[in-house]
């Protein structure tokens, strides 16, 4: 490390001239006993922290219980000044609130002494709007869970070129890497799958066949302009026999791109076999 890098790590002297530069910061100084040995203004005013209250003020009265778990890690590393990682820490605020931020922990040099400076940032708007996502993420997956209908995703890792032709857009959503993402459990019961077994590890083509009948269905998807409903397709089950599903099929396309395909199913293979009886009652042949 050069000697500026030094110098920008130790607090000898103007001791806290750094941590006081930008007040958006919430910057506090943790020694190797976990006793915070200082804090900036603006995190001593966020928690209700007064000058005199600063006597031996452990991290555990600042921060929660993960939050100092993570501290007591950083501190307990075998590294040298100038280590430093990014950490996401709570801290507890007025009344009890808990504060979310983003801290930046780097191992410094305080009085002669190895201590760590967390520098945070309040995740402030943007961890409202990723607490909400995460609600809203975690709201959604339980309704698809427990949904008795089949609901199913298939996620291309080779994005599929939709401004291609329509034979060369069915070769590859069919020779593109895809796999299976939140496909609930009516869908793993509707194929038959061991109880122990999750379907997003299994390979896509296993329970979705390339055959005529399935190039035919993701032909009716592209000229539906891929929002289609009671689409029939012939899938596999787990134990290989064959299962008509009816299909409501919505996807993703970002800049010509197919992401992802969605929708839900409904078995119909019962009323599909008595459809076929009847053709070849009636003296026709395949349906």
């Amino acid at each position: 490390m050069s000697e500026m890098g030094n110098s920008e790590l130790s607090f000898d002297g103007d001791r806290f001239a750094l941590a006081q530069c930008d007040s958006d910061f919430l910057v506090d100084i943790v020694d190797e006993d976990g006793i915070v040995r200082w804090m900036s203004a603006s995190q001593s005013e966020l928690l209700g922290i007064a000058d005199t209250d600063m006597r031996q003020v452990s991290i555990e009265t600042v921060y929660d219980g993960t939050s100092v778990e993570k501290i007591r890690a950083m501190l307990g590393r075998n590294a040298g000044i100038g280590f430093a990682a990014t950490l996401e820490l709570r801290m507890f605020g007025r009344a009890g609130r808990a504060i979310r931020t983003v801290a930046r922990a780097t191992i410094v040099a305080d009085g002669g002494e190895r201590a760590l400076r967390l520098s945070k940032i309040e995740f402030g708007q943007v961890g409202s709007h990723y607490d909400q996502l995460t609600a809203d993420f975690m709201l959604l997956s339980n309704i698809i869970r427990h949904a008795k209908e089949a609901h199913w995703a298939i996620v291309f890792l080779e994005p599929v070129d939709t401004t291609q032709g329509r034979d060369e857009i069915i070769r590859q959503v069919f020779e593109n890497q895809s796999v299976w993402r939140m496909c609930n459990p009516a869908l793993s019961r509707l194929y038959g799958l061991p109880e122990d077994m999750d379907l997003s590890t299994q390979s896509v083509r296993l329970y979705w066949p390339r055959s005529p009948e399935n190039e035919a269905f993701v032909g009716h998807i592209i000229d539906g302009s891929y929002s289609v409903d009671d689409a029939v397709s012939v899938d596999r089950k787990h134990d290989g026999t064959s299962l008509y599903v009816s299909n409501d099929v919505r996807a993703d396309i970002v800049d010509g791109f197919l992401i992802r395909l969605w929708g839900n199913i409904r078995n119909v293979t019962e009323l599909s076999e008595a459809k076929q009886k009847l053709y070849d009652g009636e003296g026709g042949g395949q349906l």
